[in-house]
């Protein structure tokens, strides 16, 4: 990768590494270091405050009705601390067993295959929206037996929000929370009408998911569809942030497309290398330590809030050379993208899975071609997202 793209890119940027330090501004210890990030997610479980809890607060205090965001923000496991969390990862990782299946290489094949498909044209394509928005959302939403029209309806709606509200920013929403909650209660009206129809049939998968439900779990149809929703939103950002970062990379990175076209088994190191520098959230949600708990040669008490800066970790030229560059052949320990212990995604090896399709497919397929070769990561406090990738897609 050139200089101009890294400076592009704001990599050059990811460099104050060092103890933990206090930042007035977020009102927390911030976290930079690979090892020190290492041990805060390992230790870590509880977060504060619920953000669901915020959005409650300022419906009080404004008298605006906020009831539908705060159900479905409530849902937000990465903002959740147990016993809520505990249980709520528990079922989605039941949930992701049930279906398999319809998560499996031999199911996504085709739909990835299809959708690029029509992407090929002589005219110039925004990959970002044609392509790589509409992926993960295709696949979870269909995985999970919603009906297509409320499948279509719930991505656009969910998109909507989180181009409003940087996701898990609740902070600096609160002017936008009127509008977002006409989209949130969309959202719970379609998903809870598929329930409805599930429920009455006995049919498909999201039948199966509220036996699973009934069975073993017990939570409310709020509950429910909140986490339902969680399982479609989280994956569908973080996963289209991955697919378009891989996507431009194998356009701007010189001889990158040859190479893997050449040797698939590169794929694999690809979509991690990708995920390294490119890491789809720059940071997670705030944590606490148990006290007495040392990070960095800095002792907590167990009140302090601690921010982990996963990119941040990432890109520590203590652990890797170099960071800011990309390798095929990078060597050092596991990027922490997808975090560590009970609060790692739990979506990562569907998002690996798809990505190494995605591009695998492509291959396949198209010789993309880059139109701008300044990547438009727009500044965001949460994600690494590009907002749009001006391709020609040429069939092969």
């Amino acid at each position: 990768m050139s200089e101009s793209l890294r400076s592009a890119a704001g990599f050059d940027l990811l460099s104050r590494h060092g103890p933990p330090r206090w930042s007035q501004a977020d009102g927390a210890w911030l976290v930079t270091r690979h090892a020190d990030l290492q041990l805060l997610l390992r230790c870590s479980n509880d977060v504060s405050p619920d953000a669901y809890t915020k959005i409650a607060r300022v419906a009080k205090g404004t008298g605006m009705d906020l009831a539908s965001l705060v159900t479905l923000a409530s849902g937000v496991l990465v903002f959740r601390s147990p016993p809520y969390h505990t249980q709520g990862r528990a079922f989605l990782q039941r949930v992701l067993a049930i279906l398999r299946a319809d998560l499996s290489e031999a199911a996504m094949r085709p739909m990835i295959r299809a959708a690029i498909r029509r992407t090929i044209g002589p005219g110039e394509v925004d990959a970002v929206a044609a392509l790589c928005d509409l992926l993960p959302v295709e696949i979870i939403l269909t995985a999970l037996g919603l009906s297509p029209g409320a499948a279509a309806a719930v991505a656009a709606h969910t998109a909507e929000m989180l181009r409003t509200c940087q996701f898990g920013q609740f902070g600096i929403m609160a002017r936008d929370m009127a509008a977002i909650e006409v989209h949130a209660r969309e959202v719970l009206e379609l998903i809870h009408l598929d329930i409805l129809d599930a429920d009455r049939s006995g049919d498909g998968r999201l039948a199966r998911v509220l036996d699973l439900n009934r069975a073993e779990f017990g939570l409310s149809e709020a509950d429910l569809t909140a986490l339902i929703f969680f399982l479609a939103a989280a994956g569908i950002e973080t996963t289209t942030a991955l697919l378009a970062s891989g996507l431009f990379m194998v356009c701007s990175v010189p001889g990158l497309y040859d190479r893997l076209a050449a040797d698939r088994s590169l794929i694999v190191p690809f979509v991690e290398e990708v995920t390294r520098v490119a890491t789809p959230m720059h940071t997670t949600s705030v944590r606490k330590v148990p006290p007495g708990t040392v990070i960095g040669g800095v002792e907590f008490s167990g009140t302090e809030l601690l921010s982990p800066l996963l990119e941040m970790g990432n890109h520590d030229p203590a652990v890797y050379d170099d960071p800011g560059s990309f390798r095929l052949d990078r060597r050092g320990p596991p990027h922490l993208a997808y975090g560590l212990g009970g609060r790692s995604c739990l979506g990562a090896g569907l998002a690996r899975l798809e990505t190494r399709i995605f591009i695998d497919s492509l291959l396949d397929t198209v010789r993309p071609r880059l139109i701008n070769p300044v990547p438009q990561w727009p500044p965001a406090p949460s994600w690494r997202r590009l907002a749009r990738l001006d391709l020609h897609m040429q069939p092969l």
